[in-house]
């Protein structure tokens, strides 16, 4: 079945239910009657895969996600993965025989690819259930990386060298799996885990930094490729049966681009900062004063200065409309000698300036960085004007990116920062299409507002944004929307003056993967 966006298969709920009833057991049955499975999902390039069993949706995973296990009855199942495409639907299906006191995990390694290219399947880990030894954690290592030959797993004490450390693990290649191991765990057993390439010591692909493996549990972990921010070409996907995670290497960044879609700001400068505190202890009791303690200065009159912030400049000089490359930061970087963070190490302040006027502040905004993730900064809106005039206000707003690329399909990003345009509909149409008779593809955007990424078949596109309601088109713009393509596109107002009312609006093209 041929599509141009992507629709999500729906499985009812009560369908799935009534399939299920007589299938699943509630885990408190004997294991001569039992068994569990759990699902993970490993393919890089993959839109979120459907696994199904028996031909009944079992569970919809994006990459790096995987279930906690649920409790079955031992039969012959058929096994599937499904990629539910734009264009041709992929369907991967296999008959496996599930016995009693079994605890297996299926989960889709290789990669979707093009048509003809696709290393796409499932791997299945088949143990005993057995209960793992008070004070140890069992743990079993999957290579689940395509293109990396064999890899090392390295098991030492946070601050051990490992000139003379043996492999804790050693993976031949692509889709293999370990025997499970057990290791000390608890409090007071911390590890710190590094994968390298086999017989390579020197060439560290991912270091966790300190882990503490919690007791009495069964921890797989699949190696798969880093597909967030940072050079470390690996992470590792972890389950414990219950619940999932991921552990980055150490130093893997947050990633950070600014937009200047704002039509009456110069150029900016835009900046991230991390407060900072003395490393002193301060006086017991507290000092009256809210500022920070700083010994050197305390007095009768002079109780305490804060110190000045830690300082990046994300970029300078951004003229409208543009986006800038990301910007890495790294919470992973201690502040300078002799000083604290007064917050959390991944709390930043972000603030705007005219990069002619750098000490002065526009606006900005505070923001939690999570460590792998991307975020775009706009700075978007109007420099306010008397009341009685509708404006969007001047201030940065955060959006959370999602541009991990996927195979036979393109995403796009619709953003409205346009405050000229009112409210606006959005048609995005392979090339040449006359929109008369086709509904808007987004209805009813205004200033300030925006979509996550969708998906949709690569081709030759116009995205065009009318005046709502109406088929009137303000602005559009052509693009090439190749596979594996990741795109936003944002509306926004001709650059303004005092006397200019930012008509008519343009449209801006980013490629996200730059």
């Amino acid at each position: 079945m041929k599509r141009i966006f992507r629709a999500v298969k729906l499985t009812a709920v009560l369908a799935c239910m009534a399939a299920w009833v007589a299938a699943c057991g509630g885990g408190s049955g004997s294991l001569d009657n039992e068994l569990r499975l759990r699902v993970i999902n490993a393919s890089p390039d993959a839109p979120p895969i459907n696994f199904l069993v028996d031909n009944v949706l079992f569970f919809p995973l994006d990459y790096k996600s995987g279930t906690r296990y649920t409790y079955l009855t031992p039969a012959p199942r058929a096994m599937g993965l499904e990629v539910v495409l734009p264009g041709d639907d992929v369907l991967i299906e296999e008959s496996r025989s599930l016995l009693a006191g079994r605890e297996y995990t299926t989960i889709a390694v290789g990669k979707l690819g093009e048509n003809g290219s696709s290393t796409l399947q499932m791997l299945n880990i088949d143990n005993a259930i057995a209960v793992v030894p008070a004070g140890t954690t069992r743990l079993q290592f999957v290579h689940a990386v395509p293109d990396t030959a064999a890899i090392d797993v390295y098991l030492t004490a946070p601050t051990d060298s490992l000139d003379a450390a043996t492999p804790a693990f050693t993976l031949a290649g692509f889709r293999e799996i370990s025997a499970q191991q057990d290791f000390l765990s608890g409090d007071a057993e911390s590890w710190r885990i590094r994968v390298t390439p086999a017989g390579d010591k020197a060439t560290i692909l991912l270091d966790s930094g300190p882990e503490t493996l919690r007791a009495s549990v069964s921890l797989l972990f699949v190696v798969v490729p880093n597909t967030g921010t940072g050079t470390a070409p690996i992470s590792l996907v972890t389950n414990d049966g219950t619940f999932g995670g991921e552990i980055l290497d150490v130093t893997t960044p947050a990633d950070v681009r600014v937009y200047n879609v704002s039509p009456d700001l110069p150029a900016l400068t835009a900046t991230a900062e991390r407060a900072l505190r003395k490393d002193t202890v301060p006086p017991d009791p507290p000092l009256a004063s809210p500022c920070i303690y700083d010994p050197t200065l305390a007095s009768s009159d002079v109780q305490c200065v804060a110190p000045a912030p830690e300082v990046t400049t994300l970029v300078t000089g951004l003229g409208y409309p543009a986006a800038h490359g990301y910007a890495s930061l790294d919470f992973s970087v201690p502040p300078p000698a002799g000083y604290l963070l007064l917050n959390s190490a991944n709390a930043y302040s972000f603030k705007v300036a005219a990069t002619g006027v750098p000490a002065t502040i526009l606006f900005g905004a505070n923001l939690s960085l999570v460590q792998g993730r991307r975020n775009s900064l706009l700075a978007l809106g109007l420099v306010p004007v008397p009341s009685g005039d509708t404006v969007v206000a001047k201030n940065l707003t955060v959006l959370s990116d999602d541009v991990r690329p996927f195979a036979r399909t393109t995403k796009l990003r619709i953003v409205d920062a346009a405050p000229a345009g009112n409210s606006v509909d959005v048609y995005i149409e392979l090339q040449g299409t006359d929109i008369t008779n086709e509904n808007a593809s987004l209805g009813g955007l205004v200033a300030g507002s925006s979509t996550g990424h969708f998906s949709f078949e690569p081709g030759l596109y116009t995205v065009s944004f009318t005046t709502a309601g109406t088929k009137t088109v303000l602005a559009s713009a052509d693009f090439n929307a190749a596979s594996g393509s990741v795109f936003t596109v944002v509306l926004v107002d001709t650059a303004r003056s005092v006397s200019s009312d930012g008509k008519p609006p343009a449209v801006m093209v980013v490629d996200d993967l730059l």
